[in-house]
């Protein structure tokens, strides 16, 4: 067979092996329920004299749901202690938060800023949090 006949029966092979796919989902299907949280309370976290993170507690009312966010001193969200106590810290590029453990806020704070010693918890306004302490 020469070339010139077999090119149009390549082609025309190469050509039926292709295919399109459009596939369409859309987004937040039934997967979750979407609530919004607002912070009642907040603590800077103190090491030695000096802040070396926050706490923030929201809480939704009736439902009773809260957590506590815990970030460290220029305000970027490090992890959470949920309300039965349970810390969870978010590590980049992962797609799941690392369970620490189970214990108080505090003992949650300390292991998701990864802190040698037991700091210490101080209660602040809400509105104090805002910016970074580099920033105050």
């Amino acid at each position: 067979m020469s070339l010139r006949k077999a090119l149009p029966l390549l082609l025309t092979a190469l050509l039926a092996g292709c295919q399109a796919q459009l596939r369409h989902s859309e987004t937040f299907e039934s997967e979750g329920e979407l609530s919004f949280l607002a912070a009642t309370r907040a603590w800077e976290v103190v090491l030695s004299g000096r802040v070396v993170g926050s706490v923030v507690e929201f809480a939704e009312g009736a439902q009773g749901r809260n957590f506590f966010s815990v970030r460290n001193a220029r305000q970027q969200e490090l992890g959470m202690v949920d309300l039965h106590g349970r810390a969870w810290r978010f590590r980049p590029h992962a797609e799941e938060p690392e369970w620490l453990g189970t214990g108080t806020v505090l003992a949650g704070t300390r292991g998701i800023l990864e802190l040698d010693t037991s700091p210490e918890l101080v209660e602040v306004a809400l509105d104090l949090l805002e910016s970074p302490v580099e920033a105050r």
